[in-house]
C-alpha cells in the first residue's frame, strides 16, 4: 500500500512525464517552421512522353543484354548441377527449354548491325565490349519489350510512390510490374516471334500438347525472372538518384541557414 504523500509523488510523475512528452512532441512538430524549412522538392525523372536518346536506349539494351546473360548463367548452373542426378531428365528438359528461350531473345552485333532498325543503340554495348565479346546483343522484338519495361519502372519508381510505400516500394513495384496485364500480352508476342516450339510431323497430340503446355509454364516463369531482375537494376539507380538528391537537398538547406546569419 502507497502511503498519502507516496501516492501524490507517483501522480505529480505521471503528470510530469505526460507534459514533457506533450512538450517534445509540439517541439518536433514545429521544428520545420522555427527553421524556415520547405518541404523538399521531388525528384525530377525524365518525363516517360520524352523520346530518348541513342546513349539511353543504348543503356536500356545493354542492361537488357546483362538482364537475359545473367538468367543464362544461372541456367547453365541448374542445369549442370542436375545432369548426374537420378530422375532429374524432365528437369532438364524444362531447363534446357528455357535456355532455348532466353537464347531466341538474344543475337549477334554482326547479324544486329545488317538488320536492326535502331544500330545507334548498339554502341553501348559494342563500346563496353570485351575481347572475348561475353557481352549480350539482344533482338529488336526483345528491346522494344524491355523499352516498354523501363518505361514502367520509370513510372512507378517516382518520389510519390516513394513517400507512399516507403520501405515497401520494391515489393509494389514487383506487384504492379508482374500483374501487368498489357506488358505480359508484349512479353508472350516477343517470346512467339523468336520462339519456335520444336516437334515433328511423328510426334502425337500428347506430345504437342506437352510441349505447349511446358513452353507456356516457361514462359511464365522467365517472365518473372527477367522482370524481377530488370527492377532491380533500375531500383538501384532510383536509390542513387534519392540519394544524391538528398545530399543537394541538404546542401542547400545549410548553405540557406548560413546566408541567413
Amino acid at each position: 500500500m502507497y502511503s498519502k504523500d507516496e501516492g501524490t509523488s507517483a501522480i505529480y510523475y505521471q503528470f510530469m512525464t505526460a507534459v514533457l512528452f506533450y512538450l517534445e512532441r509540439r517541439f518536433f512538430e514545429d521544428l520545420p517552421s522555427h527553421l524556415n524549412l520547405q518541404e523538399p522538392e521531388s525528384i525530377k525523372n525524365i518525363p516517360t512522353s520524352d523520346e530518348l536518346s541513342s546513349p539511353a536506349r543504348g543503356k536500356i539494351r545493354y542492361i537488357s543484354g546483362y538482364v537475359l546473360a545473367k538468367l543464362k548463367h544461372n541456367l547453365s548452373i541448374k542445369i549442370r548441377n542436375s545432369l548426374f542426378a537420378v530422375g532429374s531428365e524432365s528437369k532438364i528438359s524444362k531447363l534446357q527449354d528455357q535456355m532455348n528461350i532466353l537464347s531466341s531473345l538474344c543475337s549477334s552485333y554482326d547479324v544486329l548491325m545488317n538488320s536492326s532498325i535502331d544500330p545507334e543503340s548498339l554502341e553501348e554495348t559494342k563500346r563496353k565490349q570485351n575481347e572475348r565479346e561475353s557481352l549480350t546483343n539482344i533482338t529488336d522484338v526483345t528491346f522494344e519489350f524491355f523499352s516498354k519495361l523501363e518505361t514502367l519502372c520509370r513510372q512507378k519508381l517516382s518520389h510519390i510512390n516513394l513517400v507512399e510505400h516507403g520501405k515497401n516500394l520494391f515489393s509494389y513495384v514487383t506487384d504492379e510490374l508482374l500483374n501487368d496485364k498489357y506488358l505480359f500480352d508484349l512479353w508472350v508476342q516477343t517470346l512467339t516471334s523468336n520462339y519456335n516450339i520444336q516437334y515433328t510431323s511423328s510426334d502425337n497430340i500428347h506430345n504437342i500438347i506437352h510441349s505447349i503446355t511446358l513452353s507456356s509454364e516457361n514462359y511464365i516463369d522467365i517472365y518473372n525472372l527477367a522482370v524481377h531482375l530488370f527492377l532491380k537494376v533500375s531500383f538501384s539507380q532510383f536509390r542513387r538518384d534519392y540519394l544524391t538528391f538528398l545530399k543537394k537537398e541538404k546542401g542547400k538547406a545549410l548553405r540557406k541557414k548560413v546566408s541567413e546569419k
